[in-house]
């Protein structure tokens, strides 16, 4: 026999290594949350850098744009003022100052000072000063030299301005006088800190820190938040290592550079052109606080689970010492298994010489019965875990399945009679299987005493099977009942509601323009959305009412019980409500809707056909209503089914002609110079029978029925032409701009399309602007940038339309190739009056101008938006303020009239 260890040598072992293990586990647990906590410090710093880096690149741009346009503007203005100068006309030099300064709101005041330094011309009222005492200030007088010896805009050092009394930073330009012995001038502009808006419009300061500029010189130009001591910030010149760190972009040449002290951490930036840099900074302690913060949950979890591994390492020493014991008493029970599975092997054996899977036996006159290990596999039960009896064998079965297993058993035993059935069985798991049960009994002396048999797992088969029946009658992806089912069940209910003389009603449901989702999204993304929307609409109903999917994006659902037409109402709101909950699809959230049309036994029809019908033209109600609603039917619906579908028809005649289809030209104005700077195409139906329609009569039918393709490559060839004739008569034409549907966007050889248009037509590129709406361009967002970038290489301009309306960010709006945005007219219609609207407005056009992008705002209509818009340095608007839609034939006479009004304007200026 071979020798055995002591039990109290083997609990000691196992407690021993028990103990290691919850200590190796401690070991490991620590050093995750030190490098955690390590993770966590780097990661808050490259966060905190991160904006730091965004800070300064933002405020570098921002002045960049500021101070380019006074060194653009400030030069013009000299120029405008050289003959008043030379003339000595002083009232002429100080009223063109005072326009200069109610044009631009970010200047508080302009002067004119000639060679001496004296001044001779001021944009405010009241007498200049008689002096030159201002020279007296070393401030002022470098600065002022500095302007007199270069031609350059110069920056001058940010000082307090007692004529304005406030904080200033001054810009200053030389003008110089046709005549040789006529001195120079200077002209200085003057912002007030506290009141310019146009400088860092949008930046905020993180936390604690600042955002600033700094000149070349060491003094500080701007700051944000403004300094709380301006006199000691910008009257003394800064510490030499934080000058160090802040020039180091202008000595090195780099772009942008990250640096620190023991105290804080700099990110700064050149201002390109300009001797100043634009820096970010932070307190380090920041950085140590926001750490604090991240991690002190986690440590707190950490030190609980710490106690609990305590705990449990403590309990599980104890339960090993338990084990070891009864592992002991468990070594007896083996050596008496080993019969049983010697027992099993051979029944197991036996099952496979006669193609069985799994393998029983029952004694009769013990009770005792034996489960090969297939048969505890089919089960789901461990042998070691369940002892079979025949009560609990046959408990496992269906009430049905007991009573053909027990009838078989019986006849088995009382006249030895084999058996071959199908059962059915549920698993601990609740996994449902059908069995092939085969058994016979053996006799000895004369009489039954054993019984045994095979199980054969048929699941697959009759599964399969299964599938077959349900494919009949079921949808293969939704697994809603389909057309053949729910007509089978719609005529017995109407059959039960004629005998109870009870009412039905049956709704059509459609997903509202579910086309854009299959063809922008893929057909693969549509039935995730299909199978989403069944399970809600499941989610919403009775469990005695049927729901269908009658084809595509149109499901059907039958519901009995209906005492009055309109109980049907609550119902149709709950699935209104179903469809409207979000749906997320490639990290994209979209909200749809759906149309549902509905109609009831037996007011509205007496069968099937005509329910379904009339339930199927109360939904085209709905949706010519709006759509996301719900309709009754009428018969008056009747009459404007029958009048859609005839408009759908000569709708694609008219777009077979291509005679019936007008355009009309609405200009958009730019603000700069009053000038037009281009045509919007926009499409009319002239119907030989109802006139003039609009788009909103038959765009949306168009987009339904698939038709827009033909009514958008009809604009572009028609526009494109017409701009290209414009340009050869030399009419002065500019840019005509074309809307591009979702459904011409995301359709194969858009691209080509157009390269063929503007090839055929001789329009150059550059005068052809496209459109997208924001919406649009947001479903798809990769093949949408592949398809801008492929007509951007073609030379054509793009446009976001509507923009605002969409889900759009600045992190996608960077990545496309575009050239303008326009503000969506629902942005417009309230300013200035609405400050919300206002707010919005000035946020869009300080994005877009960052991301060098032109603005237009659309459906202008009055003097106050348009000069609100133009205040806030909006690029063109567009509206009836501006002009009507213009026909082809009327273009060339209102841009002629334009042009001669900008051209009397300028001379009056």
């Amino acid at each position: 026999m071979q020798a055995r260890a002591p039990s109290g040598m083997g609990s000691r072992t196992g407690t021993v290594a028990t103990a290691a293990a919850f200590a190796a586990l401690f070991l490991v647990l620590a050093g995750l949350a030190a490098f955690w906590l390590y993770y966590a410090w780097v990661s808050v710093r490259e966060e905190r850098v991160a904006e730091l880096r965004s800070l300064a690149s933002t405020a570098s741009s921002s002045a960049r744009q500021f101070l380019q346009h006074y060194e653009l503007s400030l030069p013009m203005l000299a120029s405008d003022l050289t003959r008043a100068w030379v003339a000595g006309d002083g009232v002429a030099v100080s009223d063109r100052l005072r326009r200069y300064r109610q044009a631009d709101g970010n200047v508080s005041a302009v002067y004119l000072f000639d060679a001496s330094g004296r001044m001779r011309g001021s944009s405010e009222n009241g007498p200049l000063p008689p002096d030159t005492r201002h020279m007296h200030d070393e401030v002022f007088k470098a600065d002022f030299d500095k302007a007199l010896r270069q031609p350059n805009l110069v920056i001058g050092r940010t000082r307090y301005g007692k004529m304005i009394q406030d904080w200033i930073i001054p810009l200053r330009i030389r003008g110089n006088a046709p005549d040789p012995g006529r001195q120079p001038f200077v002209l200085s502009a003057v912002i007030a800190l506290r009141k310019q808006h146009g400088l860092w419009s949008g930046i905020a300061a993180p936390w604690e820190g600042e955002v600033g500029l700094l000149r070349e010189d060491g003094f500080l130009q701007y700051a944000r938040p403004l300094p709380a001591d301006p006199q000691s910030a910008f009257g003394n010149r800064a510490a030499d290592n934080v000058i160090a760190l802040l020039m180091a972009p202008l000595s090195r040449g780099d772009a942008q550079t990250l640096a620190e002290d023991s105290d804080r951490i700099f990110v700064s930036q050149r201002v390109e052109g300009f001797g100043i840099v634009a820096y970010a900074a932070m307190p380090r302690a920041m950085l140590l606080q926001v750490w604090k913060e991240r991690v002190r949950v986690p440590v707190i979890l950490f030190l609980i689970t710490v106690a609990a591994l305590i705990f449990a390492a403590r309990w599980a020493v104890r339960q090993q010492r338990s084990r070891e014991q009864e592992r002991n008493a468990a070594e007896h029970t083996l050596l008496a298994s080993q019969a049983d599975l010697s027992r099993q092997t051979q029944l197991l054996e036996q099952s496979q010489r006669a193609a069985r899977v799994g393998g029983w036996e029952l004694d009769l006159p013990s009770g005792e019965l034996y489960w090969t290990q297939e048969t505890y596999r089919i089960h789901e039960m461990a042998a070691d875990k369940f002892r079979p009896t025949l009560d609990r064998a046959l408990s496992f079965f269906s009430d049905a399945s007991r009573r053909q297993l027990n009838a078989a058993l019986e006849a088995a035993q009382s006249r030895g009679e084999p058996w071959d059935i199908e059962v059915d069985l549920t698993t601990p798991s609740g996994r449902h299987l059908w069995i092939r049960s085969t058994g016979r009994g053996e006799r000895h002396a004369g009489r039954v005493t054993r019984l045994w048999g095979a199980y054969q797992d048929i699941t697959d088969r009759r599964e399969a099977e299964e599938r077959i029946r349900h494919l009949a009658h079921y949808d293969g992806l939704t697994g809603l009942a389909n057309r053949n089912l729910f007509i089978t069940h719609l005529t017995h209910a109407i059959e039960r509601a004629s005998r109870e003389s009870a009412g039905l009603a049956v709704l059509f449901i459609d997903l509202d323009r579910f086309k854009i989702i299959n063809d922008a999204m893929g057909h693969d993304v549509g039935d995730r959305v299909l199978k989403l929307m069944a399970e809600r609409f499941i989610g919403a109903i009775r469990s005695s009412d049927l729901l269908a999917r009658w084809g595509g994006d149109e499901f059907i659902l039958a519901t009995e019980d209906v005492a009055r037409p309109d109980n049907t109402a609550t119902l149709a709101r709950r699935l209104l409500a179903a469809v409207e909950e979000p749906v997320t699809l490639n990290e994209v959230e979209y909200v749809l809707t759906a149309s549902i049309g509905v109609a009831t036994y037996p007011s509205d029809g007496m069968d099937c056909a005509r329910l379904i019908k009339h339930a199927d033209i109360a939904m085209y109600r709905a949706k010519e209503q709006g759509k996301n609603r719900f309709e009754y039917f009428s018969e008056q619906l009747s009459e404007v089914s029958v009048r859609r579908l005839t408009l759908e028809t000569q709708l694609k005649r008219a777009i077979q002609d291509g005679s019936q289809f007008v355009l009309g030209y609405q200009p958009k104005l730019r603000l700069a110079d009053q000038q037009v700077s281009g045509l919007e195409a926009l499409v009319r139906w002239q119907h030989p029978e109802h006139g003039l329609l609009l788009p909103g009569e038959f765009i949306p039918l168009a987009e339904d029925c698939g038709l827009i393709d033909g009514i958008g490559a009809w604009v572009l060839r028609e526009a494109c032409t017409q701009a290209a004739q414009w340009h050869r008569d030399g009419a002065g034409a500019p840019s005509v701009a074309v809307n591009l549907s979702a459904r011409e966007l995301y359709s194969a050889g858009v691209v080509e399309r157009v390269r063929a248009v503007l090839a055929h037509s001789g329009l150059p590129p550059a005068a052809l602007e496209v459109e997208i709406t924001e919406t649009v361009m947001m479903r798809n967002v990769e093949q949408v940038h592949e398809v801008l970038r492929a007509l951007k290489a073609l030379g054509v301009r793009l446009t976001v339309d509507d923009f605002g309306t969409g889900y759009s960010s600045l992190t996608y709006m960077k990545r496309f190739p575009l050239d303008a945005v326009k503000i969506d007219r629902s942005f417009i219609r309230e300013i200035p009056e609405n400050p919300d609207d206002l707010a919005i407005a000035r946020a869009v056009i300080a994005m877009a101008h960052s991301l060098r992008l032109k603005v237009v705002a659309e459906g202008v209509e009055s003097v106050a938006q348009e000069r609100c818009l133009s205040n806030m340095g909006c690029d063109e608007v567009q509206g009836l303020l501006i002009s009507v839609p213009l026909s082809a034939a009327d273009v060339p006479d209102y841009l002629a009239g334009r042009a001669q009004a900008a051209r009397l304007v300028s001379r009056l200026h």
